[in-house]
């Protein structure tokens, strides 16, 4: 497996399919709450602090939450 979007000084470790899943079960979880999409995004970035790259997350926070 080689993961694609990565930080490049981490091995390509199946182990990332698991962690994948946990991100987005706990995305899933919090969608289903409908908050605001700020609260997402710190509460994900809070469960998440060491992911880099966080626009795509505040995008898909304002684009998902919007109202």
């Amino acid at each position: 497996m080689v993961s694609g979007h990565k930080n490049r000084a981490l091995p390509d470790d199946p182990a990332t399919i698991g962690e994948t899943r946990g991100y987005l079960e706990n995305a899933i979880r919090l969608l289903e709450s409908k908050p605001e999409p700020a609260a997402f995004f710190e509460e994900m970035v809070r469960l998440y602090p060491d992911h880099l790259n966080r626009t795509p997350l505040w995008l898909s926070a304002a684009g998902l939450l919007s109202h």
